[in-house]
């Protein structure tokens, strides 16, 4: 990094005239690193050990970025860039929809399945406690009795509802 200077000597005929080109040399920046997933109304923090760059944002209708931080404006991806002089290094950040909040019933007996739902489609469903409550597609299944908090996620971007899985009470016969 710094500036290369040329010095041009013309000489014709007795007379010379000397002229001094200074050309400026930048580093090439350092890789982008951080996460390249953010939810619509969140943000990330990107960086480049390469210092006095700047940043900016190839569509900033979806993401926009100051000092490293993107914020996810709306769905889609943007190239992100920093760049020192003429060089730049550049990264693809997916911006994703947040989740709907998750609908349906929050409890269900063991041996007994419920139907959650969430939008946008296309997400992934998961438990954090798959021997207490399991998933699939949505459909929620009591394994043993307890709680278990079911998500499901878009990229980065996910929405969690707890679910209590109640024992079948065994009837008392009295006679």
């Amino acid at each position: 990094s710094g500036d290369l200077a040329v010095v041009e000597t013309i000489t014709a005929t007795g007379c010379s005239s000397t002229n001094t080109l200074t050309i400026a040399v930048n580093p090439v920046p350092d890789p982008i690193t951080g996460t390249a997933d953010v939810c619509v109304g969140s943000t990330t923090t990107l960086s480049s050990t390469t210092a006095g760059g700047t940043w900016s944002s190839g569509s900033p209708a979806i993401a926009t970025v100051a000092d490293g931080v993107v914020t996810g404006v709306s769905e889609g991806a943007s190239l992100i860039s920093y760049t020192l002089g003429t060089c730049s290094a550049s990264l693809l950040v997916n911006v994703n929809p947040v989740p709907d909040p998750i609908t349906g019933t929050a409890s269900v007996c063991v041996g007994s399945s419920t139907i959650l739902s969430s939008t946008p489609a296309g997400g992934i469903w998961s438990s954090g406690s798959p021997a207490i409550a399991t998933v699939v597609d949505g459909v929620v299944t009591g394994v043993s009795e307890g709680t278990s908090l079911i998500s499901y996620s878009l990229g980065s971007c996910s929405v969690s509802l707890l679910v209590t899985v109640y024992e079948i009470p065994v009837p008392t016969i009295s006679g």
